[in-house]
């Protein structure tokens, strides 16, 4: 068809940046004790929040920095979900946490 200048059709948005940045955001151990690093491509504040399965949040902590040690206190095992926002509250990445 061809390119129509100044249409809203000539401009293709994807999430691919998005998908980098969650790749970029990384737990380990993974499995855990209660006891793991985040590791983040932003520098600033972070904000934490642990759910678990059923969406409840059981845990939640603010950071500074790319590198943080944690451990989760009063955590039971299961699966959780990390939720990793930035300082403008913006999703950086949802992780997977199994603690044991």
């Amino acid at each position: 068809l061809g390119r129509m200048e100044g249409s809203a059709c000539d401009t293709v948005y994807t999430r691919v940046n998005d998908l980098a940045q969650s790749l970029a955001v990384r737990i380990y151990p993974n499995p855990s004790d209660g006891t793991f690093q985040l590791l983040s491509p932003i520098t600033g504040r972070t904000h934490l929040k642990l759910f678990d399965i059923t969406g409840r949040m059981v845990w939640s902590k603010m950071v500074e920095g790319s590198e943080a040690y944690f451990t989760t206190t009063n955590v039971p095992s299961g699966c959780y979900f990390l939720d990793v926002r930035d300082s403008q509250n913006s999703l950086l990445a949802i992780k997977r946490l199994i603690i044991h």
